[in-house]
């Protein structure tokens, strides 16, 4: 498998449980073997104690795309790669023939995902650096991206979130803005009406 498939399972693992609605994958065993079927083989291995290692794989995940400094992403990320006990494993497939998988196929469940996402999540850090890494600004939302875009300057982590919070500044603005005096001719304001005075003839 490519490193790259394990920098999505990273990004994936990170941003679960942050849809409005749906329930959190990692609260129980059904909800984790769904999401696994969805990234890796040996979902149907999974048991309840997988639960707590994979929750706390996820803030950890989180805390590499919060990490400001090179450095800090770096001990990081070493944490969650001492912690799954990161040992490569030589496989072969008849589609994929001879290729290295993250972990033993013994291995815990957990561990599988877990060491894969490390080592994903080390690629993306080596190839685009902490800045490139980034939590979407929209209020409510949270979840992680990877910044691919030229200038490096993107804020949010999909269109939806970048054109909601856009509605939201747009209303706030008009909100805001000082009333307008109205250019209709009919609308302004008119002279005020001149008081017919009696005219004083004097004394006869």
């Amino acid at each position: 498998m490519e490193f790259s498939a394990y920098a999505d399972w990273a990004i994936a693992l990170a941003n679960s449980g942050r849809e409005p609605g749906l329930p959190d994958p990692l609260d129980s065993v059904e909800g984790l073997t769904a999401f696994l079927g969805q990234l890796t083989h040996g979902c149907h291995h999974a048991s309840r104690s997988d639960l707590v290692p994979l929750r706390r794989l996820r803030e950890d995940l989180r805390a590499v795309f919060e990490a400001r400094t090179p450095r800090l992403a770096a001990d990081r990320l070493n944490q969650i790669l001492g912690a799954c006990e990161f040992a490569p494993h030589i496989a072969y497939g008849p589609k994929q023939g001879w290729h290295l998988h993250p972990a033993p196929d013994r291995a815990r469940t957990w561990r599988w995902p877990a060491a894969a996402c490390g080592l994903g999540l080390a690629y993306l850090l080596m190839d685009y650096g902490p800045a490139r890494l980034g939590v979407c600004a929209a209020p409510g939302c949270g979840k992680v991206f990877l910044d691919r875009s030229r200038p490096g300057t993107r804020r949010f982590c999909s269109p939806r979130c970048a054109n909601r919070v856009h509605a939201s500044t747009v209303r706030r603005r008009r909100r805001s803005a000082p009333r307008q005096t109205s250019t209709d001719p009919a609308q302004r304001a008119r002279p005020a009406s001149v008081l017919a005075c009696p005219v004083d003839s004097g004394s006869s």
